[in-house]
């Protein structure tokens, strides 16, 4: 009970930064890995002796970003600021007070740093850590040059998590250790976005971040111009085809619109989440890379490209046009027959069109539905788990039910509702999270406590 009751706590330490730091750092370092020869020498790793490797390359980022983050929650600044944005966190509940957070650290930094020797990357730990101490116990996070520490931290994790991925017997290449300097250059000009939705704490705080020292406007085209660029310059280093492109310029291209068009502190938490899977997407171009000198891929014409994002963005238009307003999950069976349906028609097209000598149509259409329907089930997909209201308002329960329903309605085959929900809401509380728009609210027990709790005086009757 005291090991898992620890486990959660740091949790909850690391949690704001585990999908945006610790998923794409070791993203990073796996699809490094992936790309073979590219970026090591030696020894090339199998895909089964890489995916060996992921969970240490996780518990390094997890590891050093834990510490990063009991330096930086446990000041009486960070305390005062979270009790605002973030109330959940540990020491704003007083789970824990910030000398026990201290007295952590005195244990966890010698353990994560004996741990990372092991690894074989101790020296890039010991500098993610002296640059933890110039960050937050210097307070370089409140000046200026905090990107270019952040970008700094970028290329150690990032290097790290390269070289636990390949293995002790391959080194990281030339041409590798150019890459991990790109990825850091993208950090330095465009993490600014993460300042965006948080300029109000940032002010009040003293805090010295590019929208407030150079203007909210200049950051956001700044943003808005390097996002797309290095969209480009990256696909260009690994000598992509067109197809290569795309993905990467579409999304930065969504990103520029968003950020200089959606200023909303609530559009702007989006947007961080966007660049990071953004930077996700850079980081498997060498991947790409690879695939496209080992195999033969066919070039991709200009025809073929502008189908696939006209149903790309037909997707994408008819989740945040229709989907996202009103209750449409309760029409899930006809919406799914109707798609069915018209897929269904789509072989009898190719069969006329065959017929009639247009068959470059009917590639066309199904080109076009195919782009269609993988963009509207991303986009949704990517929607209930990170930017839906009841996640963004931190509704507990299964995180299979921010996607879908299905697994209730499986677990209540044998009319055992009642008892799921009961366990549900021994697990969770009183407010559970039970499907992608729906949660149950325990509505008796929070009435007796509001009816009869002790400071009212009240007394349940005899």
């Amino acid at each position: 009970m005291f090991a898992k009751h620890v486990l959660y706590l740091i949790w909850e330490f690391t949690e704001s930064n585990f999908c945006t730091f610790v998923l794409p750092n070791t993203a990073f370092g796996v699809l490094g890995a992936f790309s073979g020869p590219s970026l090591t020498q030696g020894h090339v790793s199998s895909i089964a002796e890489i995916l060996q490797r992921l969970p240490l390359v996780v518990l390094f980022n997890w590891s050093n970003v834990f510490i990063f983050d009991l330096a930086n929650q446990r000041s009486p600044e960070s305390i005062k600021e979270d009790l605002a944005n973030k109330p959940w966190r540990p020491l704003p509940t007083g789970k824990v007070t910030a000398e026990q957070t201290r007295k952590g650290m005195l244990v966890a930094i010698p353990a994560v740093l004996f741990f990372n020797y092991c690894l074989g990357v101790w020296r890039e730990s010991a500098l993610i850590l002296l640059l933890t101490w110039l960050y937050n116990d210097l307070r370089g996070g409140d000046e200026i040059i905090r990107d270019l520490i952040i970008a700094v931290a970028f290329g150690l994790y990032n290097g790290g998590s390269l070289s636990i991925a390949i293995g002790p017997e391959s080194d990281i290449t030339h041409q590798g250790y150019i890459w991990i300097g790109l990825v850091s250059g993208i950090v330095l000009t465009t993490m600014q976005v993460q300042d965006l939705k948080d300029q109000t704490g940032d002010r009040g705080r003293g805090r010295k971040t590019i929208p407030l020292v150079l203007g909210e406007n200049v950051s956001r085209w700044m943003i808005g111009l390097f996002v797309p660029i290095w969209s480009c310059c990256c696909a260009f280093f690994w000598g992509l085809r067109g197809w290569g492109y795309a993905l990467p310029m579409v999304l930065g291209l969504y990103i520029t619109f968003r950020v200089v068009r959606k200023c909303a502190p609530e559009e702007d938490s989006r947007t961080w989440k966007l660049w990071c899977l953004w930077t996700a997407v850079v980081y498997f171009l060498p991947v790409s890379h690879r695939l496209q000198t080992t195999m033969e891929i066919p070039q991709v014409s200009v025809g073929q490209v502008f189908t696939l994002g006209l149903g790309a963005v037909g997707g994408l238009l008819t989740h945040y046009g229709v989907f996202i307003h009103g209750e449409w999950h309760t029409q899930a069976p006809n919406i799914l027959l109707f798609h069915a349906f018209f897929f269904m028609s789509l072989f009898i097209e190719r069969h006329v069109c065959k017929e009639l000598g247009y068959e470059w149509l009917s590639d066309a259409s199904i080109s076009i539905c195919t782009s269609y329907l993988a963009s509207l089930v991303t986009s949704i997909v990517l929607y209930r788990l990170f930017f839906h209201r009841l996640t963004r308002a931190s509704f507990p329960g299964p995180f299979y039910a921010r996607v879908t329903k299905l697994w209730h309605v499986w677990q209540c085959r044998h009319s055992r509702n009642h008892l799921v929900l009961e366990d549900l809401r021994r697990q969770y509380g009183d407010f559970v999270r039970t499907g992608e728009s729906t949660s149950v609210i325990d509505v008796f027990t929070i009435s007796i406590n509001l009816l009869y709790r002790p400071q009212r005086n009240h007394h349940l009757p005899s």
